[in-house]
């Protein structure tokens, strides 16, 4: 009797102490992969709130300063302008998982909105291969390194040939501007007679 009052009084304290079950590599995958299906694929930008930790650690080759700390509505706003600007879309070509983090590949598929922007590139759908890491942390991700092609990215939005046509834009002004200084101030020998 004494020995079942004492598993009954010391039940609880033990309930306290207990740690919750460490989450698996598949589950964190599936995390993943429904992130990618909610935000990036469909148009459910809150739910980066329910993956990402309050505060991440984002690696991105675009960032000079390294990585930087982000809050889960960065990764909502970045969907929302690419949802805004064009119909965005992907397919997730491969997951695995070891440890605490998962690595996903996926392709990003993007077709620009505005006719205008799709005649200046001369394209109207692209697809972009993207390679992320998560690391996680109590179901949540803590740390995000992305790898994409972002060149292939600026010449798809016509980045490029924006520079080429202000370059050149810049260049006929300056000539002008250029060709009337001269005209104003060229000696009168130079001028033929009338």
């Amino acid at each position: 009797m004494r020995i079942l009052l004492a598993c009954l009084l010391a039940a609880p304290l033990a309930a306290q102490n207990q740690t919750p079950p460490p989450v698996s590599g598949n589950d964190n995958k599936l995390l993943m992969r429904k992130f990618y299906e909610e935000v990036w694929f469909g148009k459910n930008f809150s739910f980066a709130n329910q993956v990402f930790a309050p505060t991440y650690k984002a690696h991105d080759p675009r960032e000079k300063r390294g990585p930087v700390d982000e809050k889960p509505e960065a990764q909502s706003q970045i969907a929302a302008y690419w949802h805004e600007i064009a119909d965005v879309g992907g397919r997730i070509e491969a997951q695995m998982a070891e440890g605490d983090r998962v690595m996903t590949q996926w392709i990003w598929r993007v077709r620009m909105k505005s006719a205008w922007r799709r005649m200046l590139t001369g394209v109207d759908t692209f697809e972009v291969p993207v390679i992320q890491v998560a690391r996680f942390q109590n179901g949540k991700i803590v740390e995000l390194w992305n790898l994409r092609d972002d060149l292939a990215i600026d010449e798809h939005l016509g980045a490029f040939r924006l520079y080429y046509l202000e370059g050149f834009l810049l260049g006929v002004v300056a000539f002008a501007i250029g060709s009337r200084i001269w005209r104003r101030r060229r000696p009168e020998s130079l001028e033929q007679p009338s």
